[in-house]
């Protein structure tokens, strides 16, 4: 199960483009439509990168939720992925690609 889930992190971190044109400005029509552009090879925002993650893990039969909040004090979405030693907080959308089993200093839960 650990392998399966770091193969989706690795794919949808090598896969998916994030759509810088909607950066902190975009409608709600823009941001749904971002959300479901990975299915078509659109670029995409954060929650864009956390919804495929969470979908590709409940495909796998990996235990996984979205979580949304802030990160540095801007708007943002990560996950939460049950792991063989515990639940891990995945934040594959930064730039080291967050694995922990802690929220880490910056992230902030709705």
């Amino acid at each position: 199960t650990d392998t399966t889930a770091y193969n989706i992190f690795n794919w949808v971190k090598s896969n998916l483009k994030y759509d810088y044109s909607l950066h902190g400005k975009a409608t709600d029509d823009e941001m749904l439509r971002s959300y479901y552009g990975f299915y078509s090879g659109n670029p995409t925002i954060c929650k864009g990168f956390s919804m495929a993650v969470y979908q590709l893990c409940s495909m796998n039969g990996i235990k996984a939720t979205l979580e949304a909040g802030s990160y540095n004090g801007g708007g943002h979405a990560w996950n939460t992925v049950l792991m063989s030693d515990g639940l891990k907080y995945v934040d594959v959308l930064n730039d080291q690609s967050m694995i922990s089993s802690t929220l880490l200093p910056g992230y902030i839960k709705e």
